[in-house]
């Protein structure tokens, strides 16, 4: 198999999103709150970002000649020990990598920025996903993981109206630590926040002096 190596400019795109990433995504545990366009009910997401996740959002390809099994977690390590070596990565042949690492500064924004969640539905052959949450340049996909929750997987330069199904509007993004056990910050208001009312599932997850800041 004929790799190409990342050039100089995509492995300091790599480099910013990982330092993003860290800063606003790792070890965070995020609700996304939006209104079900099926039944007019309020429902909501939990998404958890760990450094595993990282990796598959880049599209970047790490090889080197010794036997990592925890390569998600080994990459990411080097990054943010300023130990990635450019020569290690490879571009996938699929043509996405260079797509995705343009888009990563702006989609590792999501909590801040999104503003429509949709069901992913099935537009792209070969892409594993559940959730889509963004806007009309960009958005992020959700899997399920080995538990409820969900955790990144995919990024897309796509309008998500056009690759998703039932598209709702986000009412409100929170967040945490992962040791957290209540959502204790508002990252993004809806402006539909005003007119719903959050049914107790929901208020049971969010700590006291974040439900007087709604």
């Amino acid at each position: 198999m004929n790799l190409k190596r990342l050039t100089t400019n995509d492995f300091n795109l790599l480099i910013a999103g990982a330092n993003i990433y860290e800063k606003k995504l790792r070890d965070k545990d995020f609700l996304i709150i939006f209104k079900n366009k099926n039944n007019n009910e309020i429902d909501y997401i939990e998404v958890k970002c760990r450094k595993y996740n990282f990796m598959h959002l880049t599209g970047v390809l790490y090889k080197n000649n010794g036997n990592v099994n925890d390569i998600a977690n080994f990459f990411y390590n080097l990054i943010l020990s300023n130990r990635l070596n450019i020569n290690h990565c490879y571009y996938k042949q699929d043509g996405t990598t260079n797509i995705k690492l343009e888009i990563l500064s702006q989609i590792f924004n999501f909590p801040y920025n999104a503003s429509m969640i949709g069901d992913y539905n099935n537009a792209k052959p070969r892409l594993f996903t559940k959730k889509l949450c963004g806007g009309i340049s960009c958005c992020v996909g959700f899997a399920n993981g080995n538990n409820s929750f969900l955790y990144p997987n995919t990024t897309l330069k796509e309008d998500i109206r056009k690759i998703s199904s039932k598209i709702s509007p986000i009412i409100l993004i929170c967040k945490k630590n992962q040791n957290e056990e209540k959502y204790n910050i508002i990252t993004k208001k809806g402006k539909l926040l005003e007119n719903v009312v959050l049914p107790k599932k929901i208020l049971e997850l969010l700590s006291e002096e974040l439900i007087t800041q709604l």
